[in-house]
C-alpha cells in the first residue's frame, strides 16, 4: 500500500502509484493512477469535511484498503495529526459498520467521513441526533470519488465529476479516475 512519503515522492516526480482494489466485484486487482489524481483532490475533500492542520484524524481500518490509505495521505497532506483512539479524534474516517459500533459507545461529537459501504439514512440520522457531523461518499479504487452527501440517499456528484447510466452500468468522467487496472 502507498504511504504518505511514497505518495509525496511520486507526486513530486509526476509518477503513478499502484493500489489494490478490495475485490468486492470479484478477484482483487491493482489500480494504477497518477499521484496527482489523489493529491489534487485533497483540498477539495478537506474543504468538504472541514479537515485542517488542527484536526486530529482517526482512521481505524487497515492501510491496505485504498479508502484508508487515501484518508491517511489526506491527513498528512493537510498537516492533521493521526491518532489511534476515537476519543482523541476530531474527524474519523470509517465504514458504516464501524460508525454503528462507535455510536453504541456514545462518543463525544465527531465528524465522520463514511465510505466502504452504503450508509443508510437512518444510521446517518442517528449519528446526527447524537451530535455528530456525517459525510458519506461513494467511490471505488478505480474511480476515486463519484458522489458525496450525508448518506446514500442524499448523494450528489462530487466536484468535477459527470456520470450517466448506460445499460445498467455507471459511466463516470472525472479527473480522479485511475489510468488502468492490472490483474493480480
Amino acid at each position: 500500500m502507498i504511504t504518505p512519503a511514497e505518495l509525496r515522492e511520486a507526486y513530486a516526480a509526476g509518477d503513478t502509484i499502484r493500489l489494490p482494489t478490495s475485490g468486492t466485484a470479484g478477484r482483487p486487482r491493482w489500480v494504477v493512477r497518477t499521484a496527482a489524481s489523489w493529491v489534487d483532490s485533497f483540498l477539495v475533500v478537506a474543504g468538504m469535511c472541514g479537515l485542517t492542520a488542527a484536526s486530529r484524524t482517526w482512521v481505524p481500518g487497515p492501510i491496505e484498503a485504498s479508502m484508508n490509505a487515501y484518508a491517511i495521505c489526506l491527513a498528512d497532506h493537510v498537516g492533521s495529526r493521526l491518532v489511534h483512539d476515537h476519543r482523541e479524534a476530531t474527524p474519523a474516517f470509517c465504514t458504516p459498520s464501524r460508525l454503528l459500533q462507535l455510536l453504541h459507545q456514545k462518543p463525544d461529537p465527531l465528524t465522520f467521513v463514511i465510505a466502504g459501504d452504503r450508509l443508510a439514512a437512518a444510521l446517518a440520522q442517528r449519528a446526527v441526533d447524537g451530535g455528530h457531523t456525517v459525510h458519506h461518499y461513494y467511490g471505488a479504487a478505480q474511480l476515486s470519488f463519484v458522489a458525496w452527501g450525508r448518506d446514500a440517499d442524499s448523494l450528489t456528484l462530487f466536484p468535477e465529476v459527470a456520470a450517466m447510466t448506460v445499460d445498467g452500468e455507471l459511466w463516470v468522467t472525472s479527473p480522479w479516475l485511475c489510468l488502468r487496472e492490472e490483474g493480480t
